[in-house]
């Protein structure tokens, strides 16, 4: 098939967590993750148009063009630290602050066909940043209260762009009806036998 290993997945991640005592009333800790995938393509598999050989199954082998292009690489990372300290036997105050940043880049074959008719690429990035304060009570009765205020800021961007190639598209868009007239069109040859006899 084309588009090599499809639907596979490789990902390495690791994650490391750290426990700071600043005295007998504070504890702090710090989070760092990061996570990068490399995953092949995805096998969308179109049911009108069958590849040579196959057929329109989603259970069969897709033939998709694109080749080893085909997949998506993905950096995702980003960092915690937590803090607690005890004001009092009954008060806390507790502060959370995150930060996480990502890039992936994808390469589909959206129409699941060997021809070139949506062929898409999807470039998305950004970086997320989060702060929270919370003020506890709890003196071991029945009742227990909290106040706090949080804030959270992204800053993302996301392209996505979608190729086409006319000679390919027109004929399955028009089906039988372009057979019709597709000699008076003067498109290439490799149209009228690949495609127009494939679709009518």
């Amino acid at each position: 098939m084309a588009g090599g290993r499809l639907n596979g997945k490789s990902a390495i991640a690791v994650r490391n967590s750290t426990r700071f005592l600043a005295g007998d009333n504070t504890v702090m800790n710090l989070i760092l993750d990061y996570q990068h995938d490399n995953y092949p393509g995805t096998s969308f598999k179109n049911n009108m148009l069958a590849p040579e050989g196959g057929d329109t199954s989603p259970f069969t082998d897709a033939y998709l063009n694109g080749g080893k292009d085909l997949g998506i690489k993905r950096h995702n990372g980003g960092a915690a630290f937590l803090l607690d300290h005890d004001l009092s036997s009954s008060l806390k105050l507790s502060s959370i602050t995150g930060f996480r940043a990502y890039k992936s880049n994808e390469n589909f074959d959206a129409d699941g066909t060997y021809l070139y008719l949506l062929d898409c690429q999807e470039n998305v990035k950004g970086n997320q940043l989060s702060q929270e304060f919370r003020l506890n009570w709890d003196n071991g009765g029945k009742v227990s209260a909290f106040v706090g205020a949080s804030y959270f800021y992204e800053h993302s961007q996301q392209n996505v762009s979608l190729k086409s190639d006319l000679q390919y598209t027109l004929p399955v868009v028009a089906g039988g009806e372009f057979k019709k007239t597709i000699n008076g069109l003067n498109l290439p040859a490799m149209v009228t036998t690949d495609v127009a006899e494939g679709v009518g």
